[in-house]
């Protein structure tokens, strides 16, 4: 008896015994590799839809914020309370439509 539950217990060491309950990992597909065209015309995309955010982040703090100053962050105006709150506002838009701007 001893030696059954010695051999279970090498298996399972070893990777001879597989739990079933345990999932496979599950991998993302890889996004299709986009031609020069197509990338031009997603990046075209992406800048329209960051500053269509943009004007309505600014158009909503202008509402409910009226105290609330307008800062220049890498070139473009955001509304916010302070300009550390600007900078993380921009970055947190720039990283929701996946482009970024250089610093000047």
């Amino acid at each position: 008896m001893k030696s059954i539950y010695m051999m279970m217990a090498m298996a399972g060491m070893m990777g001879g015994l597989e739990n079933p309950s345990m999932p496979e990992p599950k991998q993302r597909p890889k996004p299709r590799k986009l031609s020069p065209e197509e990338e031009v015309i997603e990046l075209e995309k992406r800048k329209e839809k960051f500053f269509l955010d943009l004007a309505i982040h600014n158009e909503e703090r202008k509402v409910k914020f009226p105290k609330f100053k307008e800062f220049e962050v890498y070139g473009l105006p955001i509304i916010a309370f302070s300009l550390k709150n600007a900078i993380r506002d921009m970055n947190s838009l720039m990283h929701q439509n996946q482009i970024s701007m250089k610093p000047e």
